[in-house]
């Protein structure tokens, strides 16, 4: 997915390129800082039938900083900017635990303990393309973007088939912000955006099927220089 929207990103952007009368604009590179809020939803399906035999709902709040370049072309009124964005850091999902009963044989009597999990985000990248528009010394923007990130998971199970396993993370960003020129060649940006991860899943070698769902509302203020 994440080639699909590069595609499309260049594309536009080369389009931009050709038919903007404009000689405003250019290259800028800056650092970020983000409280990101991120909630994540979990299942499990035991014997990997398509039934879900546990839901559960978690938040986790984390600080993060990145770093991001970007080109833009003024367009009159306001701009276009596509850029990518990188945070060097990982970011922890807090270990979590369920209580659950076992029946390891037929013949077995039910156990009952707990499975765990936790995870870590890392290697977050973004793509995007923000319009926007001109409101005095500010511009009002959009972004819509492409997410990628390794998402490691770790399990352990009362079945004892505890696995580690890195999956990839893909989700679309879409926000709101305000950008404001401190000097001629630094501005300031801040912005809220939510973005919403594709589904990974995990599946155990005794075919329990672990599925985490999550989204990230960040809260971002950006400090940049343009040449």
């Amino acid at each position: 997915m994440i080639k699909k929207l590069l595609s499309t990103f260049v594309a536009l952007f080369s389009l931009l390129l050709v038919t903007t009368n404009s000689n405003a604009g250019g290259l800028s590179i800056g650092l970020s800082g983000s409280m990101n809020m991120l909630d994540t939803g979990v299942s499990d399906d035991i014997d990997n039938n398509g039934t879900k035999d546990t839901t559960k709902s978690y938040s986790d709040d984390d600080f993060s900083g990145s770093i991001f370049a970007e080109y833009s072309i003024e367009t009159g009124n306001g701009s276009v900017t596509v850029g990518v964005d990188y945070i060097p850091m990982d970011a922890d999902i807090d270990k979590r635990s369920i209580t659950q009963s076992s029946i390891k044989a037929a013949s077995s009597t039910a156990t009952s303990g707990t499975n765990s999990a936790e995870g870590t985000i890392e290697n977050h990248f973004t793509v995007y393309i923000q319009p926007s528009i001109n409101i005095g010394a500010s511009e009002i923007f959009a972004t819509l973007g492409l997410a990628q990130a390794d998402v490691i998971g770790k399990s352990v199970s009362l079945s004892s088939t505890d696995i580690s396993q890195s999956k990839t993370l893909e989700g679309i960003k879409y926000g709101v912000g305000l950008k404001h020129g401190l000097t001629d060649t630094t501005f300031l940006k801040a912005s809220v955006s939510l973005t919403d991860y594709d589904a990974v899943s995990w599946t155990t070698s005794n075919n329990t099927k672990g599925t985490a769902d999550i989204e990230n509302l960040d809260v971002s203020l950006s400090l940049g220089t343009s040449f």
